[in-house]
C-alpha cells in the first residue's frame, strides 16, 4: 500500500513528476555511463543554434508549459470538487441517519415509560376505568414499538457501513473516525436493551392485570428508558458535532456565523459536554 502512494505522488501530479525528474537527473550518472548536462551546459547548446532552432524551443516550453499548469489546475479543480462532493454526501447521510435513530429512540423510550406508568398505577390500587383506559393505550402503542425496534435495529447494522464507506473522508477529518464508533457504540448499548417482552391481553381478560405485571419486567424498561434518554443525547450532539466538521471548510466563517455561536453559546457548551464526559453509559456499564 505504501509503494502505491508513493508511485500515485511521483506520477499524479508536477510535484511528483519533478521530484521524479530530479531524482532521474541526479542518480542517473551513477548508475550509468549517461551525463546529463547541467543547466549552464544547456544554455550553451541553445545559444549556439540557429535562430529559427531557438524560436521553436520558446514556443515548444512555452506550449508544454502551458498545457501543464492547465492540467495541474484542472486536475486539482475536479480532485476539490469530488472531495466536497463526498464530504456533503457524508455529511448528509450522516446527519439524516441518527437524527432518524434519535427519533426512533425517543419513541421507544415514550413507550417504555407509558408501560412503567401503567405498572405504577397497577401496583396503586388507581380507579379501574383509568387503569382500563391506560393499559388499552398502552395496548395500542404496541404495533408501533415492534415497527421502531425491527427500523431501529435495521439503522444500527447500516450505522456500521459509514465506516468503510466514507472511511477516507472521516479520517481526514480530526476525530470524526473515532467519534463515528462512539455513536454507533451509544446506539449499540440501545439496541441490546429494547429487546424488552410486552405481553399483548385483552382488557376483556378477567386476569388481565396480573397477567402483565407478571410477564413484564419493570426493571428492564427502566434500563431502557434509562439507555434511550442518555444515549439519544449523545448520539445527537455527536452526529451534529461530525456533520459540523465535514461541512466546515465548505462553508466560510462570517460575522452571522459567529453571532448565532455566541448566541447558541450554553446549547453548545452542553452538548460538548455530554460528548467530553461520555454519557451515554447507563451505571451498569460505566
Amino acid at each position: 500500500m505504501a509503494l502505491g502512494f508513493i508511485y500515485q505522488f511521483l506520477v499524479g501530479n508536477l510535484y511528483g513528476i519533478l521530484i521524479l525528474m530530479l531524482s532521474l537527473f541526479f542518480l542517473l550518472p551513477v548508475f550509468t555511463n549517461i551525463t546529463p548536462w547541467s543547466f549552464n551546459e544547456l544554455i550553451l547548446y541553445i545559444m549556439s543554434l540557429d535562430p529559427q532552432y531557438k524560436v521553436a524551443i520558446l514556443t515548444s516550453a512555452i506550449t508544454i508549459i502551458g498545457f501543464l499548469i492547465a492540467f495541474q489546475t484542472a486536475t486539482t479543480t475536479w480532485k476539490q470538487q469530488m472531495h466536497t462532493s463526498l464530504r456533503l454526501q457524508a455529511a448528509h447521510e450522516i446527519n439524516s441517519t441518527y437524527s432518524r435513530a434519535t427519533e426512533l429512540i425517543t419513541s421507544i423510550r415514550i413507550f417504555a415509560d407509558l408501560n412503567l406508568d401503567l405498572i405504577s398505577k397497577l401496583k396503586g390500587n388507581m380507579p379501574d376505568i383509568e387503569i382500563t383506559s391506560a393499559f388499552n393505550f398502552v395496548q395500542s402503542k404496541y404495533g408501533e414499538f415492534l415497527s421502531n425496534r425491527d427500523e431501529l435495529s435495521l439503522l444500527h447494522s447500516r450505522a456500521y457501513n459509514f465506516i468503510g464507506k466514507y472511511s477516507t473522508v472521516l479520517s481526514s477529518t480530526w476525530k470524526s473516525f473515532d467519534q463515528l464508533e462512539r455513536i454507533n457504540d451509544a446506539l449499540r448499548l440501545v439496541a441490546e436493551k429494547m429487546w424488552v417482552f410486552i405481553p399483548q391481553i385483552p382488557s376483556e381478560h378477567i386476569n388481565y392485570k396480573e397477567l402483565y405485571l407478571q410477564c413484564t419486567d419493570s426493571s428492564k424498561l427502566e434500563e431502557l428508558s434509562e439507555q434511550c434518554n442518555l444515549s439519544h443525547g449523545f448520539i445527537a450532539a455527536l452526529a451534529g458535532n461530525i456533520n459540523g466538521r465535514l461541512t466546515a471548510p465548505i462553508f466560510q466563517l462570517n460575522l452571522s456565523s459567529l453571532l448565532t455561536l455566541f448566541q447558541k453559546s450554553k446549547w453548545i457548551d452542553e452538548a460538548y459536554s455530554i460528548i467530553r464526559e461520555n454519557k451515554y453509559k447507563t451505571s451498569d456499564k460505566k
